[in-house]
């Protein structure tokens, strides 16, 4: 019931986080509580009282009235509490049951190896809802600040530790990176990415004032570049970059084309993705037709839709010839974002 390395040992069952749960299951049963709670004041110490100043004894017959439990459950404000209660959990049962029969990908030994090496290293901070990678610590300095920070969104079903290669090779440039957990169902569609935009900006605000960043940049991964396409320009992002965003999902894309700057937008994608090869013209039009016209597009030549993280897409993806592709693919996937967060030019022509 306890996995310490998916879940970060929150209590999950069948892939359901119970802490929120609990939680809510709490806040439905407060009003009773609290119920009870007036009830044994009222009978102890205000009877109490009412003998001390000889009422009970002038009237035998006087009690505290016992009958105001069915008015007190259907008041409006223990109705109130018990409907903000169990929307969560409706919700989450139900998202939980839609996804019951997907197979989510298993993170790669490797990704676990170099959070293992961050984490001796302290670079690391690791937290319920989300890892933060922390960029060298400056001569002189005491403490690890960074002015520009990025949010890196995981695409769909993927753990965020799939993410320590490419999120700490960035903060190795000098980046605040913090990789968001979606657990326990690893989704956060851009329609209803409301409450995962509060989260973030919660988080953004949190970090930004701790580590003095005064710029934030945006990465999402497939189904998290939708996402960001929705919650990035209202979180106040500088600049955004799409890691394998395909055409063949452009429905979860929302419309950029009126970007001022579409100049601050890359789509960077690689060459042998499999959900590229499968859009339709109809679908890559769509998805042109939603982007800013200035927006900026680079490709990895030989690069692959999961080469961006470190998890399984098919049984061999563990072996030694994938292993050195998807490295050089994270390397050239992390200089590609860095150039163009500092306006340098770059393309990959060179395959993998």
């Amino acid at each position: 019931m306890f996995s310490l390395k998916t879940y970060r040992g929150v209590a999950v069952h069948k892939g359901i986080d119970m802490l929120p749960l609990v939680r809510n299951i709490g806040g439905i049963l407060w009003p009773i509580l609290m119920y009870m709670a007036v009830r044994h004041i009222c009978h102890n110490v205000l009877e109490i009282s009412l003998q001390l100043d000889g009422v009970v004894a002038k009237n035998p017959d006087y009690h505290y009235s016992e009958h105001l439990v069915i008015p007190y459950l259907i008041s409006p404000w223990t109705i109130s509490c018990a409907i903000h209660a169990i929307q969560p959990i409706i919700s989450t049962v139900q998202s939980t049951w839609a996804i019951r029969h997907v197979k989510r990908p298993l993170t790669l030994p490797e990704a676990w190896e170099r959070l293992y090496e961050v984490k001796q290293d302290k670079r690391v901070i690791r937290k319920q809802r989300y890892d933060v990678y922390l960029p060298p610590k400056e001569k002189g300095r005491r403490k690890v600040t960074s002015e520009e920070a990025i949010i890196l969104l995981p695409g769909a079903y993927v753990e965020d530790t799939a993410y320590a290669i490419p999120a700490s090779k960035l903060s190795d440039e000098g980046y605040l990176v913090v990789v968001p957990s979606a657990e326990p169902l690893r989704l956060s569609f851009p329609k209803t990415s409301r409450p995962a935009m509060v989260e973030y900006r919660f988080i953004m605000k949190k970090l930004g004032k701790k580590f003095k960043v005064k710029t934030w940049h945006g990465v999402g991964h497939s189904l998290g570049s939708f996402t960001l396409s929705s919650i990035g320009p209202r979180l106040g992002l500088s600049k955004m970059i799409f890691w394998a965003s395909s055409p063949l999902f452009v429905e979860y894309l929302s419309d950029l084309s009126g970007m001022s700057e579409g100049d601050n937008l890359l789509i960077l994608r690689g060459s042998s993705d499999i959900w590229d090869k499968k859009a339709t013209k109809d679908q890559q039009q769509q998805y042109s037709a939603r982007l800013p016209r200035a927006v900026k597009r680079a490709t990895i030549m030989g690069g692959t839709h999961g080469g961006f993280a470190s998890y399984f897409e098919r049984k061999d993806d563990d072996s030694t010839a994938k292993q050195k592709a998807r490295s050089r693919q994270h390397d050239r996937a992390v200089r590609s974002t860095v150039k163009f967060l500092k306006n340098e030019k770059e393309s990959f022509l060179k395959p993998l």
